[in-house]
């Protein structure tokens, strides 16, 4: 066979494989293009996924709470002290309680606020219905799915019943009938279906000893500056809880979430990555013998 012939033939059977090479590593590149912008994707989305729940954490959540640990912590006292040194801090009250309607009941968390307007004002839009007046009587704000496990509209009467109240003089619990000021919803389940809120005035009528003060709570606090009321205060009365500790849960399972997104997409990114290259090697291999046989 002449060289002539020789070099004809194979520089024909080198574009048919060249093309298959081509072929796979257009492929390779697709790839690593398409992991790549998921993984940009997947990863901006749950960072604003994070970001959204961060704030409707702190539209719901106190930044810092300061809890008692004895019954020798005074709540005012405590507060006097922590005034004097320049930390703002604001009582607070949570209780379970059971809201009855019709039929139907459930075991909530009441947290008890000093106008229940004014923080109805401060969800803004997280409120989806509510009164266009005020109630007659008392009123409590509700979550979505709390609503409608038990059928609830604004200005329905509800029954708020304090189970751990029973005495030995009246085996009956202590009831007060309430109406429905508003309904939230943040899409949170533990949220929407767990909380109620109302004012001292409607604890203070169900149980006199409900509306006492649960705690402290410390607003618009950075989290650098939260072990301060704990250099005031005796570390052995009271009990420093930040809002990442009192859901430490759901940030562990949203890390561990944008953690396994990243390693999987990754590893897309990678297999893609060792194809092309591959494909390259491939391709330099395929041409160590031109230069020789051309020469």
């Amino acid at each position: 066979m002449s060289s002539s012939w020789f070099l004809a033939r194979r520089l024909l059977l080198w574009r048919q494989e060249r093309r298959r090479l081509n072929r796979s590593a257009v492929i390779a590149v697709v790839g690593v293009a398409v992991g790549s912008a998921v993984l940009i994707l997947s990863l901006s989305i749950l960072n604003g996924f994070e970001a959204e729940v961060h704030d409707s954490l702190m539209c719901f959540e106190h930044q810092a709470v300061l809890l008692p640990r004895s019954p020798r912590a005074d709540v005012e006292t405590a507060a006097a002290a922590l005034a004097t040194a320049g930390i703002s801090t604001r009582p607070y009250a949570e209780r379970k309680l059971v809201i009855q309607s019709g039929e139907g009941y459930r075991l909530v968390t009441a947290r008890i606020v000093p106008n229940l307007t004014d923080h109805q004002a401060a969800f803004g839009k997280a409120v989806i219905q509510q009164l266009p007046y005020p109630p007659l009587s008392h009123g409590v704000m509700v979550g979505s799915l709390l609503a409608d496990r038990l059928d609830l509209l604004p200005g329905d009467e509800v029954r708020l019943i304090s189970p751990l109240d029973i005495s030995l003089a009246d085996p009956r619990p202590p009831q007060l009938k309430v109406s429905v000021q508003a309904i939230y919803e943040f899409g949170i389940l533990d949220f929407d279906d767990t909380y109620l809120f109302t004012d001292f005035p409607a604890a203070e009528k169900l149980v006199p000893r409900l509306a006492a003060y649960s705690g402290l709570s410390m607003e618009g606090t950075d989290n650098s500056g939260t072990e301060r009321p704990l250099e005031i205060l005796d570390v052995e009365e009271w009990e420093l809880r930040t809002w990442e500790t009192g859901h430490a849960d759901l940030l562990t399972a949203m890390k561990m979430e944008k953690l396994g997104s990243t390693v999987v997409l990754f590893l897309i990114i990678l297999v893609a990555s060792f194809n092309a290259t591959s494909t390259m090697v491939m391709s330099v291999m395929e041409k160590y013998r031109d230069p020789g046989v051309t020469a």
